[in-house]
Order: C-alpha cells, then structure tokens, then sequence
C-alpha cells in the first residue's frame, strides 16, 4: 500500500528494498532515498534481497545486477515468482554499464527500468515519482478489475438463477413431444422468444411460438406470463380463440404501451384430422406436403397479442391433413426473415426459407439453421431466432371408426 507524506509536496513515499553487495553504494543510495522521504530495507546479495523481498514486502526494489552468489536477473525472476501476476512491485536494475543485450535480458527477468551508476539523485527522484504513479495506477486498475469480477460473479448468479426460473415458467419440457422438432437461436443471454406446447384432456397437441418486442432480459420477461397461462388454459381445454384472447387480455394489461408479443398458436386435433393456425403478427407459417413442396401459408391476420384490449377472432385458418401422407408445418419467429449480412445488411428472404424446406425433407431445421448462420456471418443475430417442425401423425383415414374417407383433402377454412 502507498503512504502519502507531505500534503504540500505531494510526494509518494514507498517502502524500498535496496540490493547491492557495495556497502558504498548502499550508504549513498539509501540516504538519497531517505532524504526523498522513502522507508529503505538493505540487502548486501541477491539470496538476501530474495528473502527480504518476501519477508518485508517493499513496494519498490532497487536491484543491483552483478552480484556475488546470485546476481540481479536471477534474483528479479525470483521475486517475480514470489509476487505473483496480480501484485506488481516495480523492479529497477543498478548498473555501470549497460547494452542493448542488458536491458533486453532485465526485461526478460521482470525489470521495469535501469538506473546508472553512479546514481543521480535528481534522476532517482524523477523516476521514483514515475514508479510510484504506475504503481497507483495499476493499484487501481487492480481494484476496478476486482470489482468488477465480483459484479460478473453476481450478475452471472442471477442470470442462472433468472434462466432457471424461466424454463420452468415457459414449459420447455413439454417440448419432448414426437410431433414436434425445434430450434433457437438466442441473440443474447435470454430469449424473447417461446415455444411452448400442452396435450388437452382429449389428446390433441397445442403449440404456441411467441415473439415478444425485443430481446434479452426484458423479452424473456414478456413471454413468461404467456407460458404460464397458455399450459393453464390449454389443459383445461380451451379452444385456440378462447386462448388467444385470453392471452391478448393479459397481455394488455400487463404491459406499457409498445410492448407486445407476436405469437402464433396451432391446435393439432388427430381424431379430426385437423391443424387450426392462429396467427398474430409473425412471419406466414408453411404447411409442406412429403414433397418439399409448400401447398398453403397461413399468413398473419390477427395483431400481435396486447397492442388492443380485444381481438378479433373472427378470422381463422384450418387446414384438414391428409393423415396418411406426412405432412409438415413449419413455423418461425421474425428473426428468421429480419437476419442480415453483417456487412450488407441483405436480409434473409422466405424465398430462401421455401428453397430449403422444398431441398431436404429429413434435415431441414438443421439446413435452414446453417444457412442463417452463414448467412448473418460472424457477427451474433440481431433478434432471437426459432422454427418449429410439426408433424400430424401418418394414419390412414379408413383406420378410424366415424372418420368419412371422402371428406376433403387439405381444405382451407378461413
């Protein structure tokens, strides 16, 4: 620790081993030293400057280089061993004569700076002062750095313990479910996005993917109340519109002006063969039949849920699946159409997304999902990305009592 000394100097004093096997320069040195206000420890070889430096822990030393026994490079690299990286004490050669070679070679032992012999007062002074204001310096950095490694520790504590309390609240484990593939593709520690799905009493899949204004932390806060009450609404067997609304109402309520969650909500009912799209303000959803080939978008019709205390749910998709033929329907949050070239800013196209699901029935997520990422480069996503696959089960209609097998193939109700 420096100890300030005279408040109208101004003036730093240090405690300051001094090693040198000269008694001479010992005396002339070290009264230098006290003259200037400075505490001065005196070791007569490098062994005893060795162990002085770890008994008396100075905060500056002034290092003879050629020694009896163990001379000042030897004796530099040993107390830099002993002090370690995180607590620099400034080291400073005393030479007659010094090279290019000398210093480099100080350098390499830990030095910091020469001193000639014989040793100038005025120079001692000058660079005792530059020492002293380095040491304060990196005294400081020191501390910041410190501190701030105790505010990462903490912020990454709560971090763990946010993201925890948010996969529990969003239902992520219910993702397991065989009719459903999906992937993210966070922009930042939290995702504004949800995906989300819950069986009803009578066995029928729902889905939700929402899209909350945002990212990060403030997003991941957004959509925990839609997670919640969708599991609670669905499990009690609310229909797609019922939920909408309900999710909508909360919403409004909930959240300041500006702040909204575009989401999509799809109802897979196998006992009728029906898919039911619910779409609120994201990108169109694609329902792909087994040949890649995209035979209906259920675009956005409704706005995204808390922008009005009421929606109108007058307006639905529905979608009757051929159940014997293995159809798809892929869904997507606006990260995926708003992705941009970092140094173009091109934004990545559904025309690209349509290529790609017409390319490969088996690996499409995991295509598209690296065609993003080589397509936004280097750089991390401007917004949280997510697609999700859903699979209605293969079963023949004439398999199930009290299904009519003439009853139309992928027919739109809207």
């Amino acid at each position: 620790m420096l100890r300030l000394v005279g408040a109208t100097s101004g003036d730093t004093a240090m405690k300051v081993l001094l090693v040198d096997d000269t008694r001479t320069n010992q005396l002339i040195i070290g009264k230098y030293l006290r003259d200037l206000g400075h505490q001065v420890v005196v070791a007569n070889d490098g062994y005893e400057g060795v162990e002085m430096f770890a008994a008396e822990a100075p905060e500056l030393v002034l290092l003879d280089v050629m020694m009896p026994k163990m001379d000042g490079y030897q004796a530099a690299v040993r107390m830099r061993e002993i002090s370690g990286e995180d607590n620099w004490i400034p080291i400073m050669f005393l030479s007659a004569k010094v090279t290019e070679a000398d210093i480099a070679t100080g350098i390499a032992a830990g030095g910091d700076d020469y001193l000639f012999k014989p040793v100038s007062k005025v120079v001692l002074a000058a660079k005792m002062q530059a020492m002293a204001r380095i040491a304060q310096m990196r005294a400081t950095i020191h501390q910041y750095a410190h501190s701030q490694a105790q505010i990462n520790e903490r912020e990454a504590e709560e971090r763990e313990l946010a993201r925890h309390v948010f996969d529990r609240m969003t239902g992520l484990h219910n993702l397991d479910h065989p009719w459903i593939e999906h992937v993210s593709w966070p922009s930042s520690h939290f995702s504004g996005d949800l995906i989300a799905a819950e069986t009803t009493p009578d066995g029928d899949l729902y889905v939700i993917l929402g899209d909350a204004t945002g990212h990060g932390l403030a997003a991941g806060l957004t959509v925990m109340p839609v997670a919640d009450l969708f599991h609670g609404l669905t499990a009690r067997g609310e229909p797609i519109p019922g939920i909408a609304a309900k999710l909508n109402e909360r919403l409004h309520r909930l959240l300041p002006t500006g702040r909204f969650v575009a989401a999509i909500l799809v109802a897979i009912k196998p006992s009728q063969g029906v898919v039911e799209v619910w779409n609120g303000g994201c990108p169109p959803a694609y329902w792909v039949d087994s040949s890649g080939q995209v035979v209906e978008t259920f675009p956005s019709n409704h706005l995204p849920l808390g922008v009005l205390p009421e929606i109108d749910n007058n307006r639905s998709n529905t979608v009757i699946y051929q159940r014997d033929d293995p159809e798809k329907l892929y869904l997507f949050s606006d990260g995926v159409p708003d992705a941009e070239k970092s140094d173009t800013g091109q934004q990545f196209t559904l025309g690209q997304v349509e290529a790609i699901l017409a390319a490969d029935c088996d690996l499409r997520l995991t295509t598209l999902m690296q065609a993003l990422k080589v397509h936004i480069g280097d750089t991390s996503a401007q917004d949280d990305i997510s697609i999700v696959e859903l699979s209605p089960p293969v079963l023949s209609l004439t398999q199930e009592l009290g299904v009519v097998a003439e009853q139309p193939i992928a027919q739109i109700v809207r």
